[in-house]
């Protein structure tokens, strides 16, 4: 698998276009380190985006080693489908995909979930999504792609809904937070409207 993909931002002028989704894995103990530049400074938004890794079925770590080393041993869990997303090779945030599903042999369904940095442009959101979709799409065989948000969270739904995913769907209890129940809103791209979509 490449640990890099890239595209354009349409609409954008040429020399400010260039978007990349760029592997990011680190795993010391088998000599793994792909995008290990991009690590500190997403890290440093990590108490930013804390609830993206975080509700109450994982427990707090009890200091700064246990942290990291959650934080490592999520990304790595997630690869090769954890991504940091670049804009003329300056960091936007980051992307990744899980809850892989199988019907029979081949995986049907994932879902995507990431965070952009304060003060991205929304273009640039959206075509890290597409170009995330595509490399999906193009590279495994799955039908559907979901993602979720906290319902309160309309950004991320927007962002979603202009990269081409539809039919929202709540789903109760989606996670709980400090003992509160969050709503989830899930957005969904299938094969087909990926296919038809001149976008991608």
């Amino acid at each position: 698998m490449e640990t890099i993909r890239t595209g354009e931002i349409r609409g954008d002028k040429p020399e400010n276009s260039h978007i990349a989704l760029n592997v990011v894995d680190v795993d010391s103990e088998n000599g793994v380190m792909h995008g290990f530049e991009f690590l500190q400074p997403l890290l440093g938004q990590y108490e930013i985006y804390n609830d993206h890794f975080r509700n109450d079925s994982t427990p707090e770590p009890s200091d700064y080693e246990q942290w990291l080393s959650s934080i490592l041993k999520f990304i790595h869990n997630n690869s090769p489908w954890f991504f940091a997303a670049t804009v003329n090779d300056e960091l936007q945030g980051c992307l990744w995909v899980t809850n892989w599903e199988k019907q029979g042999e081949e995986f049907y369904s994932c879902e995507f979930h990431g965070f952009a940095f304060p003060g991205v442009n929304p273009a640039s959101t959206c075509e890290a999504i597409r170009l995330l979709t595509k490399t999906v799409f193009n590279e495994t065989p799955v039908y559907i792609i979901r993602t979720v948000s906290p319902e309160g969270n309309r950004a991320a739904q927007i962002a979603a809904k202009r990269a081409g995913y539809s039919h929202p769907e709540k789903m109760r209890a989606w996670q709980v937070r400090g003992g509160e129940p969050i709503t989830g809103i899930i957005s969904s791209i299938i094969r087909p409207e990926f296919e038809a979509d001149g976008r991608f």
